[in-house]
């Protein structure tokens, strides 16, 4: 049992660890859940439901490191989820959905 949360918790970090490119902002679901996520920067913003393993990226014309949010909701009706400031250039990793903004990101975990 504990190798295998050891060999989980190296395939989080070994994913989380790999950019998005140059002009991109990616979020990765790595929850088991079915959630809608948003990925925004530069005044534009894309959502897409994903299933757990896939990832929404938004492609835009700023250079890496500038800002950006990544979202994700529980359905299309809740105005509270959970938000995360990005950058361009980065991937961000959702771990767990917890409502209210108190969910596990991999870059915070």
């Amino acid at each position: 049992m504990r190798l295998s949360v050891y060999l989980v918790t190296t395939a989080l970090s070994i994913v989380a660890a790999v950019p998005a490119a140059a002009g991109e902002t990616c979020v990765k679901n790595a929850s088991q859940e079915h959630r809608l996520f948003a990925v925004e920067a530069e005044g534009d913003r894309i959502s897409r439901w994903l299933k757990a393993g896939e990832t929404l990226c938004l492609r835009t014309t700023r250079e890496p490191g500038r800002r950006a949010v990544v979202s994700v909701f529980e359905h299309t009706e809740v105005i509270e989820g959970c938000s995360r400031l990005s950058a361009t250039g980065e991937l961000e990793t959702l771990i767990r959905y917890v409502d209210f903004d108190r969910c596990a990101w991999l870059s915070n975990s």
